[in-house]
This record gives C-alpha cells, sequence and structure tokens, in this order.
C-alpha cells in the first residue's frame, strides 16, 4: 500500500509539472504573438529604442534575463561537503 501511494504521488506530481510546463509554454507564446503584433513604430518605446525591430528585440532580451534569473535564484544550491558527507 506504501509504494502504491508513494508511486500515486509522483505521477501526481509529473502531471501537475507537465501542466505547469504547457501552461508556462501557451503564455510565453502568447505574450510573444502579442508583442510582436503592436505597431511600436507610433509608439513612445518606439522613438526611445528606433525601430519596431528593435523594441521587440528589447523585450525578449529583458524576458529571457528576468526567466534566467528568477530561474537561477530559486534553486537552491548545496555544497559539495554536504553531499559527501552522505555518500
Amino acid at each position: 500500500m506504501l509504494t502504491a501511494s508513494n508511486h500515486l504521488r509522483k505521477s501526481l506530481s509529473v502531471l501537475l509539472t507537465f501542466s505547469f510546463l504547457h501552461f508556462f509554454i501557451g503564455v510565453g507564446g502568447a505574450l510573444g504573438f502579442i508583442v510582436d503584433g503592436i505597431d511600436w513604430e507610433k509608439t513612445l518605446v518606439s522613438q526611445y529604442f528606433g525601430s519596431q525591430i528593435k523594441v521587440v528585440y528589447i523585450f525578449a532580451v529583458v524576458a529571457y534575463v528576468v526567466t534566467t534569473a528568477c530561474n537561477l535564484f530559486s534553486i537552491k544550491v548545496s555544497s559539495f561537503r554536504a553531499y559527501v558527507r552522505f555518500v
């Protein structure tokens, strides 16, 4: 009974992980279409950066840097010495 419960818990965890993955893939794709679909030439942002392509590129770079930083700082790193003690 214990192994079946653990197996079920692991499969629900995997299902939840893939649900989040697909949700964020969809949100990222939607935001990509929205940012690219806006006519940035008539906005103040385009006057600052220069052109449509530069504005879309800046948005992509900012999104990449923010998500990479969130990913790097959300993972707790354990030291190698702590791992050696358990081996």
